[in-house]
């Protein structure tokens, strides 16, 4: 067996260090949404929301977003502190503009919203998260990713018309 040289092993560390030697993660698709309150009366708030608020603009579904955090009476986790739900919506929403005028990225989409702002600390690097009513924690990027697919599925099949 031919044994490598110094060169080899350097490259081969640095691939592996720059690239990773784990297996490709595969997405969980048989996770279950986890939204912030109970779905069966989700259809009814967005109703509510569409009165005033024109959910068909990324804002909106933005802004639908940040009053559903508001308006669940959670506790929400941020660098290991516990705050309000209302205090978790003010700081979101200044985060919003704080991104903005930082890093000089506009938030056009949801999407984004929840990627770039609501899903970790910028300053730590850790997630935030929300204790749900049964006690048990979750990822706010993930509830919000939930709670952005049932609008989007509302929106597209008028469910709420029926609430």
């Amino acid at each position: 067996m031919k044994r490598m040289n110094h060169k080899t092993v350097s490259a081969l560390i640095l691939f592996l260090f720059l690239f990773g030697c784990a297996a490709p993660t595969i997405p969980n698709f048989s996770h279950q949404p986890v939204y912030l309150g109970d779905p069966g009366d989700i259809s009814k708030k967005i109703k509510n929301f569409q009165i005033i608020h024109d959910l068909t603009t990324e804002d909106g579904k933005i802004d639908y977003l940040i009053e559903r955090i508001r308006s669940s009476n959670l506790s929400f986790i941020r660098n290991g502190e516990t705050h309000s739900s209302s205090a978790a919506a003010v700081f979101l929403r200044a985060k919003i503009f704080w991104y903005q005028s930082r890093y000089h990225v506009p938030i056009h989409t949801a999407s984004a919203f929840i990627d770039l702002v609501a899903n970790r600390s910028t300053t730590t690097g850790r997630p935030y998260e929300v204790i749900l009513a049964n006690g048990t924690r979750e990822k706010v990027e993930t509830v919000l990713q939930s709670e952005l697919d049932f609008l989007n599925q509302c929106l597209k099949t008028s469910c709420y018309t029926n609430s």
